[in-house]
C-alpha cells in the first residue's frame, strides 16, 4: 500500500509540474520493447531497462562459504554489463498478518482439495507442508514482510546496448535459473534517470 501511494505522490508531482510549468521534469521515456525504455534527461539519450527478481532457485542456506562467494561472482557478471550502470533498489514492508493468514488459509484449502483428488502428486504435497510451514511460524510470531525490487540498467544511447538488454531475461534463467519480469510503467524509467 505504500508503495502504490508513493507512486501515486510522484504522478501527482508529475501532473502538478506539467500544469504549472508547462513541460515534463527533467526526463522522458518512451518504451522501445518490454521493459526497455528510451529516455531523455537534460539533453542526455540513455537506453533504461527495468527487471524484477520473480524467482530464484538459489538455495543459499545449504552452500557452503565458498559456494556463496561463487554465486554472488556469477550474479555479478550476470548484471554487470559493459557501458552501462546497474542499480539495484529494494523495499521491504511489513504485511498485514490478518490478510496474508487468510490468504494462506484459503491457498491451503484449495490445495488439499486437490491433493484428495491425486493422492500421488508429491510435488502438491511439498508445497503443501511448505504452506503450512510458513503458516506456523507467523502464528509463532514470525512477522512476514513484503520484499519488492527492481533491478535497473542505464546504458549510453546505442543499439547494442538495446540488444544486451533484451538478452538478460535468458541469460539469468539459463545461466543462474533467475527469473526476470519486465517493468512495464515508463513513469519508474523516468524516476530512476532522474533519481
Amino acid at each position: 500500500m505504500l508503495r502504490n501511494i508513493t507512486m501515486g505522490l510522484h504522478q501527482l508531482k508529475y501532473i502538478m509540474y506539467k500544469y504549472i510549468v508547462g513541460d515534463t521534469p527533467t526526463s522522458r521515456c518512451s518504451a522501445i520493447k518490454p521493459g526497455i525504455f528510451k529516455c531523455k534527461s537534460n539533453n542526455v539519450n540513455s537506453i533504461v531497462a527495468l527487471y524484477t527478481i520473480s524467482g530464484s532457485n538459489i538455495p543459499i542456506n545449504d552452500l557452503e562459504y565458498i559456494d556463496i562467494v561463487y554465486h554472488m561472482k556469477r550474479f555479478l557478471n550476470l548484471f554487470s554489463i559493459p557501458g552501462c550502470r546497474t542499480v539495484a533498489y529494494f523495499s521491504l514492508q511489513s504485511v498485514n498478518m490478518d490478510n496474508y493468514i487468510s490468504q494462506i488459509n484459503h491457498k491451503l484449502q484449495m490445495k488439499l482439495v486437490e491433493l484428495e483428488l491425486d493422492k500421488s502428486n508429491t510435488k502438491l504435497r511439498n508445497y503443501i507442508e511448505k504452506l503450512i510451514d510458513i503458516r506456523r511460524r507467523i502464528l509463532k510470531g514470525v512477522t512476514p514482510i513484503d520484499v519488492s525490487n527492481i533491478i535497473a540498467f542505464i546504458c549510453s544511447d546505442d543499439i547494442s546496448n538495446v540488444e544486451r538488454l533484451s538478452n538478460i531475461e535468458y541469460s539469468a534463467k539459463n545461466s543462474m535459473n533467475i527469473v526476470l519480469k519486465p517493468v512495464m510503467d515508463p513513469l519508474k524509467a523516468q524516476h530512476i534517470v532522474n533519481f
